[in-house]
């Protein structure tokens, strides 16, 4: 986003970290290659998830941002658009490879409802409107109707609900996701059941992942071992 001078100042938007997309192939390369410039993990586990979309953060102690090595945007994977897809749609901004105004804007919307849970929590953010808004003022494309599915769609009726102009889909057909939004944001018993059973469902998401991990994931089982041990040994 700053690199694509959406913002009137660079000001408003404050960063944590910086996020690169690789190759997944190249994964072990570019960690290696930040690694020699003294980036490293800021975990002290040795595993890395499987399903995880960016390895280990690393950090460089004479360096102001830690970065993240992705090798998926998202939780959840979304068909046809993956490295590859942005990877051949990319634009350059001075000299830096980054994402076509159109996939910026698909990223923002899945960004939130995934990463953040936005979709199953039923959630909005300001800061994400904000950031489509100035996005969809650089590009003239409209969102591919392969990408216009139940979770876009709870993206712009939320956005239809708060009277945030700007958003170009006709969203009158989905009547169950319009009822949740309404009863959810207009009585506060259905707003807290709503919330518990989101937040049940997204724990359990993640527990099942890492559950699948304890399986597949050698390093895993052993960091998981080791931490029984340590905590044994502590008490």
């Amino acid at each position: 986003n700053i690199f694509s001078k959406i913002y009137s100042s660079i000001g408003e938007r404050m960063l944590n970290d910086i996020d690169i997309l690789v190759d997944p192939s190249q994964l072990i390369l570019a960690k290696n290659l930040l690694n020699k410039h003294k980036y490293i993990s800021s975990k002290n586990s040795t595993y890395e998830l499987n399903k995880a979309k960016h390895l280990p953060r690393l950090i460089n102690n004479h360096r102001i941002f830690a970065i993240e090595i992705h090798r998926h945007l998202f939780r959840k994977r979304i068909k046809n658009f993956d490295f590859n897809h942005i990877n051949k749609n990319k634009i350059i901004k001075d000299t830096i490879p980054i994402p076509s105004m159109n996939d910026q804007l698909i990223n923002n919307i899945y960004n939130f409802q995934f990463n953040d849970f936005g979709s199953n929590q039923l959630k909005y953010s300001y800061k994400s409107y904000y950031d489509y808004f100035l996005i969809n003022k650089k590009t003239s494309d409209k969102i591919k109707n392969t990408y216009y599915d139940s979770h876009s769609i709870k993206y712009f009726y939320l956005a239809s609900s708060l009277d945030i102009p700007n958003f170009e889909f006709n969203l009158s057909n989905n009547q169950l996701i319009k009822a949740r939004i309404k009863i959810k944001y207009h009585n506060k018993f259905f707003y807290l059941i709503d919330k518990f059973l989101a937040t049940c469902l997204k724990n359990l998401s993640i527990r099942a992942g890492k559950f699948i991990e304890l399986f597949k994931n050698r390093d895993y089982r052993i960091y998981l071992l080791n931490k029984i041990n340590i905590n044994l040994f502590t008490s």
